[in-house]
């Protein structure tokens, strides 16, 4: 199993989560985050009371798949995130080791 986490632009969440569920996705989290540093859109970054920093609404998407599933998964979110400009967010992949659904204690993929 791996995970996958998207950090992408929030305007284009919608575009991005049905292209995923037309894509197989079955369970996916979604978040709002600020995004700080690379992640900073220059036409949306503000200043942040809270961080004290320049920062920028990013929509988190987390995904747990099968090892077979990982480059589709990712390839809708490059096709369907892109805009070409600073901002656009970034995509990372790593291996989960241990899965448990809490309800019935069973594990695998849940």
């Amino acid at each position: 199993m791996n995970e996958i986490k998207a950090y992408i632009r929030p305007a284009l969440g919608h575009r991005v989560i049905e292209a995923l569920k037309a894509a197989g996705v079955t369970n996916l989290s979604a978040v709002h985050v600020k995004g700080i540093g690379l992640f900073e859109d220059p036409l949306t970054e503000e200043y942040d009371a809270e961080v004290i920093e320049k920062s920028s609404d990013m929509l988190k998407l987390e995904i747990i798949c099968m090892q077979t599933d990982v480059e589709r998964f990712v390839d809708v979110i490059k096709q369907n995130a892109h805009t070409g400009k600073s901002g656009d967010g970034a995509i990372f992949v790593s291996p989960v080791g241990r899965a448990i659904r809490i309800k019935t204690g069973e594990e695998g993929l849940v």
